[in-house]
């Protein structure tokens, strides 16, 4: 499946809450994935502009005291409390931080978490094999290797893709729940993640149907006694080859 994701600029987070757009683009297509790309490009680009016009709307004028949307000199930097402290406006990012990090502060990237877990747990070579494909499969999924943005939801959708695609039930609640499982309970018990959005999802697991109780029925015993009478009334290989057995000695003699 293919994903939409787009850094929040600097001085839209505030406002946002979040500093990174992320949508599904719900196809697996390449072709109609770059179509709807484009489309949600576009939105997000015009949604995030009327943003800055309205934040623009409400800043007081320039001039007025105390107020502005200026970045203040480091003069004046012990004089910014009160401003900071007023939720009602919005102050622009400064130019010496506008270029925004390749990750945000408090990002969980899977692979350096999953390594130091491995070695924490001492896990066995093929489990590491097998749960860092497990792994890989929900960072194509939902388009992101930051365990900080994975959402209860996403994993129920991931859960849901996984079993409509013909996935054993066991397979994905022994695989793919139970490692994703694991490294955020860990992650969250080592302070990396604050909560374990895999906590408490569960995978139904129907029983398999039970075609014949295990016992033999009272015809197939009957059957297997009959069968091994039958056998033993026979004439042993022992007792029929003496005679050829008496034939050679008497030669040798």
């Amino acid at each position: 499946m293919y994903w939409f994701r787009r850094r929040v600029p600097k001085e839209l987070q505030p406002l946002l809450g979040r500093c990174e757009e992320r949508r599904t683009l719900g196809t697996k297509e390449p072709a109609l994935a770059r179509t709807r790309y484009l489309r949600a490009a576009v939105e997000i680009d015009e949604r995030w502009e009327l943003l800055r016009r309205l934040a623009a709307a409400v800043a007081p004028p320039e001039g007025a005291p105390g107020g502005g949307t200026e970045v203040p000199s480091d003069r004046h930097r012990s004089d910014t409390r009160p401003f900071g402290n007023d939720s009602g406006r919005v102050a622009s990012a400064p130019s010496s931080i506008a270029s925004v990090p390749s990750a945000p502060t408090g990002s969980v990237p899977w692979r350096p978490t999953f390594e130091a877990y491995a070695a924490e747990a001492k896990l066995a070579p093929s489990t590491i094999k097998r749960w860092a494909g497990v792994l890989t499969a929900l960072e194509e999924a939902i388009g992101t290797d930051d365990l900080a943005l994975v959402t209860r939801g996403d994993l129920i959708a991931w859960k849901r893709d996984l079993l409509a695609s013909g996935r054993e039930p066991r397979t994905v609640r022994d695989a793919h729940i139970a490692a994703t499982k694991a490294l955020m309970n860990w992650a969250v018990a080592n302070g990396h993640l604050e909560t374990n959005p895999a906590s408490g999802i569960v995978v139904a697991v129907p029983d398999k149907p039970l075609l014949r109780d295990r016992d033999f029925t009272d015809g197939e015993a009957n059957r297997i006694l009959c069968v091994s009478k039958s056998v033993g009334t026979g004439p042993r290989i022992g007792v029929q080859l003496g005679p050829l057995r008496k034939l050679g000695t008497a030669r040798l003699n």
